[in-house]
């Protein structure tokens, strides 16, 4: 192969390749979850009895930059969940929907605060119902809390808590 076919190739990968193509700009609306972007983000539970339980997660831009899709899997526990995040023009907030490998469905609104990222929500399986709030909060040393809330009374009381560090991505 010559020099030129050579170079002309690596231009090609550079830009047919998904893992090392430019991601899209996400819309305004979006932009909260800029943060999360470019990352695999793996995470334990802050129990140190539920160590062999190791979360990986990816958030990418989606649809061109009109979405953000969200993947995580738990391998010891069999578990993968896909989500994705968008601006809903009808109730002029960013909803969701996520589904799990275990038939679970999850819909709500996602939006920045002063605590991090929260999603408000109802789960939903064959079994009925459930609400939900669930916290991403960023750390001064670049790691993410993952904090999830259940009900009860007329508060919410806390379950469980992923501790997340970045993993760069690698082409």
């Amino acid at each position: 192969m010559t020099r030129r076919c050579a170079c002309s190739l690596s231009v090609l990968l550079v830009v047919l390749w998904p893992g090392v193509a430019p991601c899209s700009e996400l819309s305004e609306q979006l932009s909260f979850f800029e943060p999360l972007l470019g990352e695999t983000w793996v995470g334990h539970f802050d129990d140190p009895e539920s160590a062999e339980f190791v979360h990986v997660a990816t958030w990418e831009s989606a649809l061109d930059g009109q979405a953000v899709s969200y993947h995580k899997d738990v391998e010891a526990a069999e578990f993968s969940m896909e989500a994705l995040y968008y601006w809903d023009p009808t109730s002029t907030e960013v909803a969701f929907v996520s589904v799990t490998n275990r038939g679970q469905v999850s819909a709500g609104t996602a939006r920045e605060t002063d605590a991090g990222i929260e999603l408000l929500g109802e789960s939903r399986t064959d079994a009925g119902t459930r609400p939900f709030r669930y916290v991403l909060r960023f750390c001064a040393d670049g790691t993410l809390e993952d904090l999830f809330f259940s009900p009860v009374g007329d508060g919410w009381t806390q379950g469980h808590l992923i501790l997340y560090s970045p993993v760069r991505r690698t082409p």
